[in-house]
C-alpha cells in the first residue's frame, strides 16, 4: 500500500487518534482507514535511524499503526540499543547468531540484520502466517534473504501440534480450544531446531511471545547451556524466569543495564549474561 496514509495517519494529533480509536460513531471511519477485509490494512515504509553508532535503513512492512509508529519513532528502541551497547562491551564482532523468538512482523530481525547480525545470521520465529507474511515482504523488499530465515513455527516446550488463533495483529497466541479463527500449526523448541538445522552457535536469543516465555526457555535450555548466548526475554512480571537465570548462572540487568535486585519492580525485559563473559 502507498505510505500516503502512514503520513496521514501520523498527521492526526494523538487526541483525535485515542477519540477515533473510542468512539462508536467513528468506527467506520477507523475502518476505512485502518482495515480492509476484517484484517489490518498493510504499508510499506523506508525507515532511517540511529542504533547505537549505526545508521540503519530499510524498508518495514506492517500495519498501517505499526508501520506509522515505526516511522515516527522506531519500535523497542531501548532494547535494541541495549543488545547493541552490551555486544560492544564484550567486544563481539557483527557476525551473530540471533534467534528472534516471536519476530512479530520483524522490525528487531531488521535492525539486527543491519548491526549485530551484519555478517551474521537472524532466525526468526513467527507463528502467525499473516504477520510473518509481512516480515516476508520486508526481508524481500531489501533483499535479506540471505541474511534472515523465517521460521513459520510456534515455539514452545514440546515439538507437537497446537492451535494458533489468527488475529492479525500480533505473534504466537496459543490455546488448545477451537476458535473459529484458529489453525493447527507446528510447535517446535530452539533445542530441536538447533539440532535439526546444525546451527554450531548462537549469540543472541530474544523471546517476546506472549506470555510462554518460561516454556520457550524450557525448550531452550540445552542450547543456551552450549553455546551462552545473551538472552533478552520479556518477563511479564513472573519472578521465576529471575531463578531461571540464576540456576544456570547468569546475571540479570534491568533496562538500564544495572544489576536486577531481589525485590524490586519486575522491568519489562530483562537482559541475561552468563557470568562466565562478564
Amino acid at each position: 500500500m502507498n505510505p500516503f496514509v502512514v503520513t496521514l495517519y501520523n498527521s492526526i494529533p494523538a487526541s483525535l487518534k485515542k477519540r477515533l480509536g473510542q468512539s462508536a460513531r467513528l468506527k467506520w471511519l477507523r475502518t476505512l482507514l485502518l482495515q480492509s477485509n476484517k484484517t489490518y490494512k498493510t504499508s510499506t515504509v523506508q525507515v532511517s535511524r540511529l542504533y547505537g553508532a549505526q545508521q540503519v535503513v530499510f524498508k518495514f512492512t506492517a500495519p498501517v499503526k505499526v508501520a506509522a509508529r515505526a516511522l515516527q519513532r522506531g519500535i523497542e528502541n531501548t532494547l535494541l540499543n541495549n543488545s547493541i551497547s552490551l555486544f560492544k562491551q564484550q567486544h563481539w564482532p557483527d557476525n551473530a547468531v540471533i534467534f528472534d523468538v516471536g519476530a512479530n512482523f520483524g522490525y528487531l530481525s531488521l535492525v539486527w540484520s543491519q548491526t549485530l547480525a551484519k555478517n551474521g545470521q537472524v532466525h526468526a520465529f513467527e507463528a502467525n502466517t499473516w504477520v510473518s507474511d509481512c516480515l516476508v515482504k520486508s526481508v524481500a523488499e531489501n533483499d535479506l534473504q540471505q541474511s534472515i530465515t523465517l521460521v513459520n513455527n510456534a515455539v514452545g516446550d514440546v515439538c507437537q501440534p497446537v492451535q494458533l488463533f489468527l488475529n492479525h495483529s500480533s505473534s504466537n497466541v496459543l490455546d488448545l480450544r477451537h476458535n473459529e479463527n484458529s489453525v493447527t500449526i507446528d510447535m517446535i523448541t530452539i533445542d530441536s531446531y538447533v539440532k535439526q538445522q546444525n546451527i554450531t552457535r548462537c549469540d543472541l536469543i530474544k523471546i517476546d511471545v506472549d506470555g510462554i516465555e518460561p516454556a520457550i526457555l524450557k525448550g531452550a535450555k540445552e542450547t543456551i547451556l552450549k553455546f551462552q548466548p545473551m538472552v533478552i526475554v520479556e518477563t511479564n512480571n513472573n519472578i521465576d524466569m529471575i531463578t531461571w537465570f540464576e540456576n544456570i548462572d547468569y546475571q540479570i540487568l534491568t533496562m538500564k543495564l544495572k544489576p536486577y535486585i531481589k525485590g524490586d519492580v519486575l522491568p519489562p525485559n530483562i537482559f541475561c549474561l552468563p557470568k562466565a563473559t562478564l
